[in-house]
């Protein structure tokens, strides 16, 4: 379990990770403390111009880095449809174990005899 657990980490870390240094502080950057609510009106006016007046003047030239969000985006739904998956194939063997305990016991030892003969005879 310990290993099955470290490499369900791992795979949900990787596209944060890939992001993170994709990324490099850029939208920190593009935010220019406006996330703050201390901030003046008049600053805060201020920021905003400059960053639409960014984004107007560079509308094309970040496509290269918009791939790489749905790139990590896309990473993560892969991540969590397999982890759906996984999830449904331990519910299936965690019936038939559920189903093994409570058979009757005369079932259970046919069948334990059938597995291994060696054991009963």
């Amino acid at each position: 379990m310990l290993l099955l657990f470290s490499l369900q980490a791992l795979l949900f870390y990787v596209p944060r990770w890939l992001w993170k240094n994709w990324e490099a502080g850029k939208i920190h950057a593009l935010m220019m403390d406006l996330d703050i609510g201390v901030v003046q009106d008049i600053e805060k006016r201020q920021k905003k111009r400059l960053l639409l007046d960014y984004l107007a003047d560079n509308l094309k030239h970040h496509n290269w880095w918009a791939y790489r969000y749905f790139f990590c985006e896309f990473l993560a739904l892969v991540n969590i449809i397999g982890e759906q998956w996984r999830a449904s194939s331990d519910t299936t063997y965690r019936n038939s174990v559920s189903e093994r305990v409570t058979r009757p016991p005369l079932k259970k030892l046919l069948v334990d005899l059938l597995l291994f003969p060696k054991k009963y005879l």
